[in-house]
């Protein structure tokens, strides 16, 4: 994807040069809204993970807001990841991402499991969240070799 087109897919997605660190959250949407719903505590991890990164400059607020309220639909997530696979490959270091795609999916392995899971102690990711994860770690090119364990990752 040439420099132009990023730009006018993330135009198509309402993301403009000042609102492009909150595509770096839809991953994190996308687990939330896996099974169908969304739970406030799952709100509560990416509104987090959000404000302690900084990514909801310019328009980013709006934009998360707006994904948190209605589900993104399959053809917008899709075009989301394509977007961020394009991104990460020219930044890997996302801004308000420390690390790479590696802790992107641990934060949305953290999102799968802030709502379940027995008293913090037994942590169960629904079938369709972990689909989910593993569809966006195939969208940005996480093959087995780069494997971490997310888990490790999500407790950054």
């Amino acid at each position: 994807m040439t420099d132009g087109e990023l730009v006018a897919k993330l135009a198509e997605l309402g993301i403009d040069e000042n609102s492009w660190r909150v595509l770096a959250l839809l991953p994190l949407v996308q687990v939330a809204w896996a099974d169908g719903t969304i739970q406030k505590k799952e709100t509560r991890v990416i509104e987090d993970i959000a404000a302690r990164h900084g990514m909801l400059v310019g328009n980013g607020a709006a934009i998360l807001q707006g994904w948190l309220k209605e589900s993104p639909g399959h053809k917008y997530l899709r075009h989301g990841r394509r977007a961020l696979a394009a991104l990460t490959q020219r930044q890997p270091m996302i801004d308000g991402i420390e690390n790479d795609v590696a802790t992107l999916l641990g934060y949305c392995e953290r999102v799968a499991r802030a709502a379940g899971g027995l008293y913090k102690v037994a942590f169960t990711v629904d079938p369709l969240e972990k689909l989910a994860i593993f569809e966006i770690a195939e969208a940005l090119e996480v093959t087995a070799h780069d494997a971490v364990d997310w888990s490790e990752v999500a407790a950054l």
